[in-house]
């Protein structure tokens, strides 16, 4: 976790490539994490998660996305703030 030593500047973070399997458990202090591992559970390089700080409001939010043969994870989620809802989506599509 050296690497997200400085996430305590950030309220939101999009990571892509996260090499993560679904049988991995991941957390960090303070944030809640949205994320999307490879459908085949490979951990090739791909997935995408979003880490937003856990005091603001935000949810999950499932989008039915059609790839047309094109293979891609999305993390996505809601954020409320000042009144005004944020969508934000970390994508990644393999080459």
């Amino acid at each position: 976790m050296n690497e997200f030593s400085k996430l305590v500047e950030y309220d939101i973070v999009a990571l892509q490539e996260t090499w993560l399997k679904s049988r991995t458990i991941i957390s960090y202090k303070g944030y809640t994490i949205f994320r999307n591992d490879r459908a085949n559970d490979l951990g090739n390089g791909d997935g995408t998660a979003i880490l937003c700080r856990s005091s603001l409001d935000s949810s999950l939010v499932n989008l039915n996305l059609s790839n047309k043969g094109v293979e891609f994870t999305v993390a996505v989620n809601k954020i409320i703030f000042n009144n005004k809802k944020l969508l934000v989506l970390s994508t990644y599509r393999l080459p």
